[in-house]
C-alpha cells in the first residue's frame, strides 16, 4: 500500500512544491488550503481538503474525514514582520491561532491515532529566525519557536510509541509567497523597520528554492529515526553551528551586522 502524506498549505509555495514532489514519488497525498475551490492549477492526483487552522471546527472535519496518514506535514502559516511594539494583540493572536494553536490541535489529533498504531512520522516547519531572534519578528518568530519547544517535548513523549516528530528550520528560501508587513508611518522604528524588511526582501530574492526543504523531507522520510531539528541550507546550518560556538552578545552583533543594522 502507499505511504500517505497529509500537507498543510499546499496551494502554493514551500507546500505546493513538496506535494508535486510526493506525489511524482508515488505517494498517496493529501493536501489542504483554505479555499481549494479557487486553486487553478491543482496537482492531478492528489487530494484537496478545505482547511482553516484559526478554526477549531474546520480542524475537527477535516482530520475525520481524512483515511489513516502515515506522515503529517504541518507547513501552513503565517509569516509576519514589524515592530513589536506596533503590533496589536489582536494580531499576535491571530498569528499564534494558526501557527501555534491550530496547529497543535491538529497535530494531537494524528498523533492519538500514530500512536494507537505504533507507526507514524510528523514533521512541524518552523523557522531558524526564531532562534536567532530576527528585529521586526517578534510574533512570527515567538510563535515558531513555540512550536519548536512543543514539538520536541512532543518528540520525547512519543518515542516509546514509535511516533517521530521531527521540526524543520529553514532560513532563507524564496517561497514566493509575501508576509504581512505592519509599521505605521509615524512608528519610532519606521527608518529601521523598512530597512530590515527590504533587505529581508533582497535576501528572499536571492535564497535558494523550495526544493532545498523538499529534500530534507525526502531525508527524514528515507530515515528510520530521523533528528529532532533539520536546518534545510548549508547557510543555516553554517548560523546554527556558529550560534553553539560564540557567546549570544557575539551573535547578537552579527545577526545586526547581516541586516545592515549599525546600534
Amino acid at each position: 500500500m502507499k505511504q500517505r502524506i497529509f500537507i498543510t498549505g499546499i496551494s502554493k509555495g514551500i507546500g505546493r512544491a513538496i506535494a508535486e514532489d510526493l506525489n511524482r514519488k508515488g505517494f498517496e497525498v493529501y493536501g489542504t488550503s483554505r479555499s481549494p475551490e479557487k486553486i487553478q492549477n491543482k496537482i492531478e492526483g492528489v487530494h484537496y481538503f478545505e482547511l482553516d487552522l484559526s478554526s477549531e471546527n474546520s480542524i475537527m472535519k477535516c482530520v475525520e474525514s481524512l483515511p489513516e496518514i502515515d506522515l503529517l506535514v504541518n507547513n501552513a502559516g503565517q509569516s509576519q514582520m514589524g515592530p513589536a511594539e506596533n503590533i496589536s494583540n489582536e494580531k499576535v493572536r491571530e498569528i499564534f491561532e494558526v501557527n501555534f494553536f491550530g496547529t497543535i490541535l491538529l497535530t494531537k489529533m494524528f498523533a492519538q491515532r500514530m500512536r494507537e498504531r505504533g507507526a507514524g512520522k510528523i514533521i512541524n516547519i518552523g523557522t531558524l529566525s526564531g532562534s536567532f531572534a530576527m528585529p521586526f519578528q517578534s510574533t512570527y518568530g515567538s510563535s515558531k519557536i513555540a512550536l519548536t519547544t512543543w514539538s520536541l517535548c512532543l518528540r520525547k513523549e512519543m518515542k516509546p510509541f514509535g511516533v517521530h516528530i521531527t521540526m524543520i528550520e529553514p532560513f532563507y528560501i524564496n517561497s514566493g509567497i509575501q508576509l504581512e508587513y505592519i509599521c505605521p508611518e509615524d512608528s519610532a522604528y519606521k527608518a529601521s523597520a523598512d530597512h530590515v524588511y527590504r533587505i529581508r526582501n533582497e535576501k528572499l530574492d536571492s535564497a535558494v528554492s523550495p526544493a532545498e526543504l523538499v529534500h530534507t523531507i525526502n531525508e527524514i522520510i528515507n530515515t528510520k529515526n530521523p533528528k529532532g531539528i533539520y536546518v534545510s541550507e548549508r547557510k543555516g546550518r553554517v548560523f546554527r553551528f556558529i550560534k553553539r560556538l560564540l557567546p549570544d552578545s557575539t551573535v547578537e552583533k552579527l545577526t545586526l551586522k547581516s541586516l545592515g543594522l549599525k546600534y
